[in-house]
Parts: C-alpha cells; sequence; structure tokens
C-alpha cells in the first residue's frame, strides 16, 4: 500500500513537471522534438500546415496531462483513504514525510532533465532565425539584450497579436461600412457577424515571454528613438539627444526651412476652402468632390527624420508627415490627375524585379564603368517653379486628361502650386516653413520629383556629346554606364542642368556596383544582376 502510494506520488510530480515544460513550450512558441510534424510538401503552403499540426498536437499533449493528472490525483485520494484505514496514525506521520521527500527529488530530476531540453529547443530556434545583426542597427548608448534584438529584428510593422477580440472597434467599423448598405442586407450582415464575434477567441501570442517583457522595457526608455531606416527594413536607435540634434541641424538651414512665431495651419485651410468653393461654384468640380477635398480643423504636418545607415555619419532624411494636414486630401487627389505624366520614358524604373530583368540582357564593352548617380537631398531641392511649368506643358500635351477630371491644366496648376507652397511643418511645439523644394511625405512630391529628373534628364542626355549607351533611374537613384575617361565631364554636366538639383555618383569597385536591392557584376562583355 505505501509503495503503491509514494508510486504514485512519483508519478503525480512527473506529471506536472511534464504539464509545466508543455506549457513553457507553448507559451515560447516552440515544439518538442516528439511532436514535431515534418513537412511532406516543401513550399510555404507546406511548412504551415506541418507547423499547425505540430501545433494543435502540442495542445492534445497538455489536454490529455491535465486529465492524467486529475486521474492521478483521484488514484492519491483513494489510496490515502486505504492507509487511513489500515496504517498506524504514528506511521502515517513517517509515510507523509517520505511522500514529501519522493515528491521534491522526482520534481528536481525532471525540473533538471526538461530545463536542459528547453534550453536546447530554445537555443536551435534562435539559431535558425535571421542574423538580428543585420536588422538592428544600435548607434545608441544602450545595451540590447537577445530578447530585445529578437523583437527589433521583427520590424516596426510587426503586430503583436491581441489578448483579446477587439469587439467594440470591429462593431464599431463594420456599422460604418453598412450605413449605405440596403437594410435587409445590413440585419443579414450584423446577425453573420455576431455569430462570427460568439465563436471568435484571441489567436495564440506571438511573442515569447521574455520578448512581451523586452517591448515594454523598450517603450519605457525615454532616452532612445526607434526609426526604421530610411532605405531597407532595419531598425534604427538612436539617442535622442543626438536624433533631436540631427534634426534641429536640419531645421536651421535658413534656404529650406524658416522658424515662424505663429501656426498658419488655420489660414491655410480658409485659403484653400475658398479656391475650393470658387472651383465648385464655377463647376469645375462636383460637390462630392468639394465635400471630400475642403479641410475642417487641420492639423500641422509633423516633421521627423529617418536614418540614412548606408551614409557615413549616418544623416537623416527628413520626412512630413502631411496625414490630416488641410492639403492632404487635396494632393492625394492631385496625384490622380498627374501620375499618369510620368513613367513613360525609357528610362523610368518601377521596381528591382523592371531593373534586374533590364540589366541582364545588356553587353558592354570592358572598358566601360559601372555608374550610379544619386541627388544630393532631392525633395528639399526640387524648384518648385519649374516643377508647375513642366506640369502645365504636360498637362496642356495630354489627350487624356479629360477622362480623369474636368478641371482645366490652369486650375490643376493652381491647386499643384497652393500644395508646394503651403509647406508648414511642426517638430517638438516649434513651427516651421520649407521655403525651397518639396516636402517628402507629401502624396504628390514623389510625382513632382519625378517630372524635374525626367526633365534633367531629358536636357542632360540631349545635350552630351557621348551619352551613356543606357540610363536607368529610380527616383533619384540612376544606373548606367560610360568609358572611365568620360565620368567626370559627364557628372560636370550633369550638375549644370538645373542649379539646385546636384548629383554624386558611385563607380564600380571589383567589377561590381549595387543598385536598389540587387548587386551587378561586370564581366568581360556582360552584366549578371545577383
Amino acid at each position: 500500500m505505501v509503495r503503491k502510494y509514494l508510486k504514485l506520488t512519483k508519478k503525480m510530480a512527473s506529471f506536472k513537471q511534464h504539464l509545466n515544460f508543455n506549457l513553457r513550450m507553448k507559451r515560447y512558441g516552440l515544439i518538442p522534438r516528439s511532436l514535431y510534424v515534418k513537412p511532406l510538401v516543401n513550399t510555404q503552403d507546406g511548412r504551415n500546415i506541418a507547423k499547425r499540426t505540430s501545433r494543435s498536437f502540442l495542445l492534445a499533449r497538455i489536454t490529455q496531462t491535465v486529465r492524467s493528472i486529475r486521474n492521478l490525483e483521484h488514484d492519491i485520494s483513494s489510496q490515502l483513504r486505504v492507509l487511513e484505514i489500515n496504517v498506524e496514525p504514528h506511521h502515517l506521520t513517517a509515510i507523509f514525510k517520505l511522500k514529501e521527500q519522493t515528491y521534491q527529488q522526482t520534481t528536481k530530476i525532471c525540473k533538471d532533465r526538461q530545463k536542459k531540453k528547453f534550453d536546447l529547443l530554445l537555443k536551435r530556434s534562435n539559431d535558425s532565425k535571421p542574423n538580428v545583426e543585420r536588422w538592428v542597427v544600435n548607434e545608441s548608448s544602450r545595451a540590447l539584450t537577445l530578447p530585445q534584438k529578437n523583437v527589433l529584428a521583427k520590424g516596426l510593422n510587426f503586430a503583436p497579436s491581441p489578448k483579446v477580440i477587439p469587439i467594440p472597434e470591429i462593431v464599431a467599423a463594420v456599422e460604418d461600412g453598412l450605413r449605405k448598405a440596403d437594410k435587409g442586407k445590413a440585419s443579414l450582415a450584423r446577425v453573420g457577424i455576431i455569430g462570427i464575434l460568439n465563436k471568435a477567441r484571441p489567436p495564440p501570442s506571438n511573442l515569447k515571454p521574455d520578448e512581451l517583457k523586452a517591448i515594454k522595457e523598450l517603450r519605457n526608455d525615454n532616452s532612445v528613438m526607434i526609426l526604421p531606416a530610411d532605405k531597407g527594413r532595419a531598425t534604427v536607435l538612436l539617442d535622442k539627444s543626438q536624433y533631436d540634434l540631427k534634426v534641429r541641424t536640419m531645421l536651421s538651414n535658413p534656404t529650406t526651412y524658416k522658424k515662424l512665431d505663429r501656426d498658419p495651419v488655420k489660414r491655410i485651410e480658409r485659403k484653400l476652402n475658398e479656391i475650393l468653393m470658387s472651383l465648385k461654384k464655377s463647376g469645375s468640380i462636383p460637390p462630392g468632390l468639394y465635400y471630400k477635398l475642403r479641410s475642417s480643423a487641420g492639423k500641422t504636418p509633423l516633421f521627423y527624420g529617418l536614418p540614412k545607415i548606408h551614409k557615413p555619419g549616418i544623416p537623416l532624411r527628413p520626412i512630413v508627415s502631411f496625414i490630416n494636414s488641410p492639403t492632404y486630401q487635396l494632393s492625394k487627389h492631385l496625384v490622380k490627375i498627374i501620375s499618369p505624366l510620368v513613367g513613360k520614358t525609357d528610362s523610368h524604373v518601377k521596381n528591382s524585379k523592371d531593373f534586374s530583368s533590364f540589366i541582364v540582357e545588356q553587353h558592354l564593352p570592358q572598358e566601360t564603368k559601372l555608374i550610379s548617380f544619386d541627388v544630393v537631398s532631392l525633395f528639399t531641392s526640387v524648384p518648385v517653379k519649374r516643377a508647375t511649368e513642366i506640369a502645365y506643358q504636360r498637362l496642356i500635351d495630354d489627350s487624356t486628361l479629360e477622362e480623369r477630371t474636368i478641371l482645366t491644366a490652369q486650375e490643376i496648376v493652381r491647386l499643384l502650386e497652393f500644395c508646394l507652397n503651403a509647406t508648414y511643418l511642426t517638430y517638438c511645439g516649434e513651427v516651421y516653413q520649407q521655403v525651397f523644394g518639396t516636402a517628402m511625405g507629401s502624396p504628390v512630391s514623389v510625382t513632382v520629383a519625378n517630372l524635374i529628373m525626367e526633365d534633367i534628364e531629358q536636357r542632360a542626355l540631349s545635350t552630351f556629346h557621348s551619352p551613356p549607351s543606357f540610363w536607368k533611374r529610380y527616383v533619384d537613384d540612376v544606373f548606367t554606364a560610360l568609358p572611365e575617361d568620360l565620368v567626370l565631364s559627364f557628372h560636370e554636366h550633369l550638375n549644370t542642368i538645373e542649379d539646385s538639383i546636384k548629383f554624386t555618383f558611385e563607380m564600380e569597385e571589383d567589377h561590381q556596383l549595387a543598385f536598389l536591392d540587387t548587386n551587378i557584376t561586370h564581366h568581360s562583355e556582360y552584366y549578371t544582376s545577383l
């Protein structure tokens, strides 16, 4: 009887530690080797199915272990009653003491064994992750722990799974979408959504406990700024004082920015609404579009900087967030009208894939060198007057303009000039005006920058005595090839086309040059994109 009682006690200690181990595996998103399901189809879908199946097996094991513990509790209770009936009370004390020793000893053995298993699985999981040093650039004075690096490497767009279903937010969004729907269909939709929400359960956590703790630690540290890199998907940490100094250095440039004594947002909003009202009265914009574009309670655009980790000293790229600003909706509308005017040249590059498809087919002599040109601070260097002149001429020449809008070319350019000249911004409660160039962050800025770049490249290539055989451009990043003895003269020529637009260049090294997300190798008579 005593032996059976102690055996059940030992089994209980083992099962409880087994349960703790499996629950910890679940919290950390790990799978024991005995439950790992190897993908039978080596595709992303196949791997996802195998992962879900492995997790289902883990949940089933947890459930089964809980049932086993309950059964053991019943068996131990029954065996205890047998002992109380058959064993003298003074012997029971010794049995209980022996039982406690057995339980503690078994618990320690199981705990040590399972800790080794867990640490090994956690190490393998961390080793299989991408190199965090590639995705986390720490330029701050703060030392990061491994969990902090792991969570930052996920990127600033990573969304932790919610602990509860956000039912009020979902209901509010549904009601907003059903406002204009048929009443009958809306009622059916509500019934269906209520049924789905009643059955909905929060998804499993996609962060480990130490990563959740790391997020809280980083959030509570007010001495550092956590920012996305200007290019690539890296996350950058800067000391707040260092970031503030870089921003204020940019804003102190009198040729680009001017500090103001008062916020002009109300005046800009009033002027915008007056222009829109006059266009509405003249029939140039319909009432629906007028109410969409007009502004009320607009906010001053926010200024911030993104670290250029590929540049020495890690300068910041100035960004102005125009969301909820008076001209934000108008700027978005102008993009729809003006964007068809750009991107039709042979030089235009849509993305890395488009560029790769082109470059692998190029065959150039050995004496030709790969060259990349880059504009110094393009957006803050764009000559607004020249940009609107180009836009006006392109609009006049565009035979499809009437398919996109009833506005005339003059009215479009008037609205465009208003957007480009109403660049006000705020940083730390201080208000500035951008007195030259356009602001990166305004929806229309990229289109305007492309207009200027297309004009510059057309003038530069048509007036140089030996233009390159090809010229590929993505906004302000240019890839081309020139004989080595012409590189400097072409660079000088390029910088004379527009006074405010200045280019830097980089020549191939060891027959290689990076462009966008590709690396180009110049072999004897051909190019290869890697």
